[in-house]
């Protein structure tokens, strides 16, 4: 997975201990007082902190760290096509707000254009409905020698692990749904 839980999200430091609800037993308390965990109470919210970073103090929960995932992502790159038919490149920048859609063959297919504050949060969150982060780095059909080639790229200055997602003529379970996002996106028929 690419969400790391033991690195904070504040300050990046891997100085993170586990916030631990309920009624501790000996062995829980001992590790509280060693300072390896911290005890949470015996009332769990929905939105109760599941870490701490010692090194400032930030507490969080899973949801806010894969939130945080996806508003580390500064560019998604996109290329699709075959052999016969070309390739599709697109460039989603979310820093500068733009998307570039260029193709191969069809050179007035090309466009660039701005992109509002609410379509680059729209975009991070159906990005997350996909769940695009968990996708396998590679998914290959070897039985077929020509077809469809994909390539996914994320890119995260911040923390400098892109992170690449590729396949031929195989794709992740939530491909069609993330085909329809893109597609949206541009205007035409992505794959």
């Amino acid at each position: 997975m690419a969400v790391n839980d033991r690195k904070c999200p504040a300050c990046d430091s891997t100085d993170v201990i586990p916030i631990v609800y309920g009624e501790p037993d000996y062995h829980l308390a001992s590790e509280a007082d060693e300072g390896k965990v911290i005890l949470g109470g015996c009332v769990v919210m929905p939105n109760s902190p599941e870490y701490h970073c010692r090194n400032c103090e930030k507490e969080w929960n899973r949801e806010e760290l894969i939130i945080h995932a996806y508003e580390q992502i500064d560019q998604l790159e996109m290329t699709i096509g075959g052999f016969s038919e070309g390739h599709t490149n697109i460039i989603i920048d979310f820093i500068n707000q733009t998307i570039a859609l260029s193709h191969s063959y069809i050179e007035e297919d090309s466009f660039h254009r701005k992109l509002t504050n609410d379509e680059v949060k729209d975009i991070r969150i159906k990005l997350w409905s996909v769940d695009i982060l968990n996708w396998k780095r590679r998914y290959s059909n070897a039985q077929i020698l020509d077809g469809q080639q994909w390539v996914v790229i994320l890119y995260r200055s911040r923390n400098r692990q892109n992170l690449k997602r590729s396949g031929d003529n195989q794709y992740p379970e939530q491909w069609n749904d993330f085909c329809k996002i893109m597609s949206d996106i541009t205007g035409r028929k992505i794959c």
